[in-house]
């Protein structure tokens, strides 16, 4: 049902969302606290920052890309960790896993199955 902030923030479904738009879905699914949402709102940021700057990066081949956004999507967890009750990263987990998902099936083909398996979007 719901996902981390990372998966959120970073996975490329979200490519075309506004800040504000990830924060407000965040906000929402997790009832982040005021200041929960002020500390998690500068990690949130700068994790977009950097999957933009990935995803566009011309110098790296796709398996580097994937290895950093994977890289990226475990730091912005550990960091959101720090700040969210257990239950919000299960949420948090729980929504970027449907947020990947979407964007699995969104990059298949029309006609097939999707994919199993893998990290998407980080």
């Amino acid at each position: 049902m719901m996902q981390p902030m990372m998966a959120l923030a970073s996975d490329s479904s979200n490519t075309n969302k506004s800040r504000e738009q990830i924060m407000s879905q965040l906000k929402t699914c997790l009832n982040l606290t005021e200041d929960q949402e002020t500390k998690v709102r500068p990690i949130i940021e700068t994790s977009i920052q950097k999957h933009r700057e990935i995803v566009a990066s011309e110098s790296l081949d796709a398996k580097t890309k994937k290895s950093a956004l994977q890289e990226l999507k475990w730091s912005t967890s550990m960091q959101s960790g720090r700040i969210l009750t257990e239950q919000q990263m299960k949420d948090y987990e729980e929504l970027h896993q449907e947020q990947s998902e979407k964007s699995q099936q969104k990059d298949m083909p029309h006609g097939r199955g999707t994919r199993t398996g893998g990290m998407r979007g980080f």
